[in-house]
């Protein structure tokens, strides 16, 4: 499963059926909604911000976001803290269980994770190794001049 975030300013109508979930902000940064783009089409509408019919969801939507920046109806505020005690109580994660392996079998995981890393990429290596072997040069460049008294 991969994630893509994007932000999209008026995408066309073409770009915005293929988008299955959006993230709604106010001008200050709030969110105003957040849920699949087929719920906030019944959302807006339940709201009294339908989108008009032959008029793009998206723009639609940029509009109400200016004008309920500028003067929130009760209706929107009330739907706004709906909103979001649903969406608090489903982000409410529980704490993460503790490893069920052990510090031997995690510190294997580790390496075996860092090995697999190094062998597909064979230039972070070579650059690690040049890095080593430059400041072995630098280090023995500097203290071959000291004595063995010191």
């Amino acid at each position: 499963r991969k994630v893509v975030v994007c932000s999209l300013h008026q995408p066309s109508a073409k770009v915005w059926s293929h988008i299955p979930q959006m993230c709604l902000l106010s001008q200050t940064g709030s969110s105003l909604y957040f849920g699949s783009t087929v719920d906030a089409l019944r959302h807006f509408a339940d709201v009294g911000k339908a989108v008009p019919s032959l008029s793009n969801a998206a723009e639609h939507f940029l509009e109400v976001t200016v004008q309920l920046s500028v003067s929130p109806t009760d209706a929107w505020q009330e739907a706004l803290e709906h909103e979001i005690s649903v969406w608090s109580s489903r982000a409410a994660l529980p704490p993460s269980p503790r490893p069920t392996c052990g510090l031997w079998m995690q510190t294997r995981l580790l390496f075996w994770r860092c090995n697999l890393h190094n062998r597909r990429n064979p230039a972070f290596v070579r650059a690690l190794a040049s890095r080593s072997v430059t400041m072995a040069l630098a280090i023995s460049a500097l203290f071959s001049k000291i004595d063995d008294t010191q």
